[in-house]
């Protein structure tokens, strides 16, 4: 009987390693061309245009290969009327099956991003090949082709160097988040909330010196691209550009901030700095009715450790300088997210904080007695901060060079 059992279970199983192979929808791995990074964006004229940046196998090698002096991506664009029939167009120019499976990064030019996203937003979801998980980001005062074209120094896969700057930036600086296509959906779509997502630039480096004969001369490819602040939307439409410490300042009331420097005076002389480094934070949006009114009160809690300081460091010993330069910590943070509500609140006029979706929470009801009127009683809402800040450990030392000199 066991043998009988065994007997079936071979038979079953074989057909299906007779048919394994790498093959998507049909076709061979060899016939694919896999796209790392796209970029949609609308002409002059009206139409879409689509970009993408297709691995090259062939010229990606292991560090233990020779090195190989090609591109390891072929960028290639097209145009259509829709954006489907432009990523159909590229078939004119790809030998090879274009398949998405691989897309890690969207990116939207300025053009398509203020005449709305939501066409580009449903093909991605509607296409079984894309991952709804892939990051998106708007491109700032240039074209989609100007930053398919840029280069990183340090990593031959522009895909690669886009999710560098990306991490960075967040477990660095805290001045802009990941943004995926699915969640950029969900804000769009979610009443009282709107979205923001990273913006990217090019870096201009063509007007660099060229160093002195004798000289060691650095060699620049090409311009590179670097990630600053975000871009705030309303609806599916942008709606202006937010800076490194506005963008901070959404990311405190969302509870994203993580890291970075905040520089304050010296509760001693205020000609000497003092750098703290942001450690563990959290933020709470509280929605209340006071007086048949909306007001919104935002608590930040955040640690931070001094790690840099001017002068005499011998203060950290005192309780009551150190309390003060809490208090000097707490109002840069608060300085920072009155920043981001003056953005919002007035030149945008676009909830990116999500108070309206608190409300609903809270106050289901009259949030729908509300609601339609909330782009007007947005501008003016009361909002109330509460900064909690906490300084910890001083770094490895407690007096400094010039004291024990």
């Amino acid at each position: 009987m066991g043998l009988r059992a065994n007997v079936i279970l071979v038979c079953l199983l074989l057909p299906c390693l007779l048919c394994c192979g790498c093959r998507t929808a049909g076709f061979d791995i060899e016939e694919l061309g896999f796209v790392q990074i796209s970029a949609f964006d609308r002409t002059d004229d009206g139409l879409i245009q689509v970009s993408v940046q297709i691995a090259k196998p062939f010229a990606i090698t292991s560090s233990a290969g020779p090195p190989i002096d090609e591109k390891p991506y072929w960028t290639v664009s097209s145009t259509g009327q829709t954006c489907y029939q432009a990523i159909r167009n590229l078939s004119t120019q790809s030998p090879r099956i274009i398949f998405w499976g691989h897309n890690r990064l969207t990116l939207l030019g300025e053009n398509m991003a203020k005449s709305g996203v939501s066409e580009v937003l449903d093909l991605l979801q509607r296409n079984h090949e894309v991952r709804s998980s892939m990051d998106v980001m708007s491109v700032r005062n240039a074209s989609i082709d100007e930053v398919m074209a840029t280069m990183f120094e340090l990593e031959r896969q522009p895909v690669k160097g886009f999710f560098g700057l990306l991490w960075s930036i967040q477990r660095r600086n805290s001045t802009s988040f990941p943004q995926s296509v699915l969640e950029l959906s969900r804000k769009i779509e979610t009443e009282g909330m709107e979205p923001v997502i990273p913006s990217v630039e090019v870096v201009n480096r063509s007007d660099e010196e060229t160093a002195a004969p004798g000289q060691l001369r650095e060699e620049v490819v090409m311009d590179s691209v670097r990630i600053n602040g975000m871009a705030a939307f309303k609806e599916d439409k942008l709606v202006g550009w937010l800076a490194d410490r506005e963008s901070r300042g959404v990311l405190w009331v969302l509870g994203k901030a993580q890291r970075g420097i905040l520089v304050i005076r010296d509760p001693r002389d205020d000609n000497n700095l003092i750098s703290i480094r942001i450690g563990a934070s959290s933020s709470k949006i509280v929605p209340e009715i006071v007086d048949d009114r909306p007001v919104i009160r935002v608590v930040v809690e955040a640690e931070g450790d001094p790690l840099e300081i001017d002068g005499d460091a011998s203060f950290l010993h005192h309780p009551e300088i150190w309390a003060s330069m809490e208090r000097r910590m707490a109002a840069v943070i608060r300085n920072e997210i009155q920043m981001a509500l003056t953005a919002g609140q007035q030149q945008f006029q676009s909830d990116i904080f999500g108070f309206g979706r608190a409300f609903y929470s809270k106050y289901p009801h009259e949030w729908q007695l509300i609601k339609d009127n909330w782009d007007n009683i947005f501008p003016t809402l009361e909002v109330q901060l509460d900064i909690i800040a906490n300084l910890k450990e001083p770094g490895l030392t407690v007096e400094g060079v010039r004291q024990a000199q």
